[in-house]
């Protein structure tokens, strides 16, 4: 994950090279966004936006009828259910570089293994937020690689 440093300490006291966000990325330091795991998507097909504008699409698309299934699992304190609805979200959020939203999704889905719904308000009130920062996240890199397109 970009830190926003340039160098770091070597281990003789030196620097070594940290990898860094590409020039003019989105700020990623509140950790909503893994840029490195955007740019690997962004970098399977390099000189056109189709594939990663399909992939933050597509989970955009998805996360409210998802959102919705998780918190009617809570409601009908169906932790079997709870489990599978935030599991399904956790492994997309964590594929597309969301690892708050994947880490709430996951606490939700332990809950739900777990066997009950107890405290899962309180988690869902955190993951409905971490994903209204991860969809503002994900729309501000979409709208910087596609300038990064338009001016190549």
């Amino acid at each position: 994950r970009w830190t926003g440093s340039t160098e770091v300490g070597g281990e003789d006291g030196g620097t070594v090279e940290d990898r860094t966000a590409p020039h003019d990325a989105p700020d990623t330091s509140d950790g909503n966004l893994d840029i490195e795991r955007l740019e690997l998507l962004r970098e399977l097909s390099p000189d056109d936006t189709a594939y990663l504008d399909r992939v933050i699409g597509g989970f955009l698309g998805r996360r409210a009828d998802a959102l919705t299934r998780i918190r009617a699992a809570v409601a009908a304190d169906d932790p079997a259910r709870l489990a599978a609805e935030a599991h399904g979200m956790k492994g997309s959020a964590l594929n597309i570089g969301l690892p708050v939203v994947g880490g709430l999704a996951g606490d939700l889905e332990h809950l739900g293994r777990a066997g009950g719904t107890v405290g899962a308000d309180d988690l869902l009130l955190r993951f409905e937020a971490a994903l209204q920062d991860a969809e503002e996240g994900l729309l501000a890199y979409q709208e910087w690689y596609r300038s990064l397109a338009a001016g190549a």
